[in-house]
């Protein structure tokens, strides 16, 4: 988990945007997670990473920041390409430009900036496909 009590309310923030948009009925909102998934979890998984960098003007008396946030679907076995992209496109609807509600912040913009997907596979060989975008969300405290 997370130390910082702000990022802690993003997260909060960008999974109750998915809840709220019903990327849940394509995964639980029990299967996400921040930063990583444990290795009993049960896929697709949807994981959200706040990035370092870009946390302009924080200490410097600038009204605004940004932050970058990572926010990716992995699914694993036979289908799951597909299904990574079904619920890649359900996040991207959910969470473009939608302002999140965030504890102690004013988030005015959440936009994808970039977009991955790639495969890895397993010792089983089975794939495993991360699909997602890099956003970035601005605030204002």
């Amino acid at each position: 988990m997370v130390e910082d009590a702000n990022l802690n309310a993003i997260e909060t923030g960008i999974f109750a945007a998915l809840n709220v948009a019903g990327v849940t009925g394509d995964v639980p909102a029990a299967q996400h997670y921040n930063m990583l998934a444990p290795p009993d979890a049960s896929y697709p998984v949807i994981i959200v990473q706040t990035l370092p960098g870009d946390r302009e003007g924080e200490g410097m008396g600038f009204d605004a920041q940004t932050l970058p946030v990572l926010v990716k679907c992995i699914t694993k076995g036979e289908h799951s390409v597909a299904t990574a992209g079904k619920v890649q496109n359900a996040i991207h609807t959910a969470l473009a430009g939608v302002a999140l509600t965030i504890t102690g912040f004013t988030s005015y913009a959440f936009r994808r900036v970039s977009w991955f997907s790639f495969m890895e596979y397993e010792d089983q060989r089975q794939p495993i496909v991360h699909r997602g975008g890099i956003y970035k969300l601005y605030l204002h405290p």
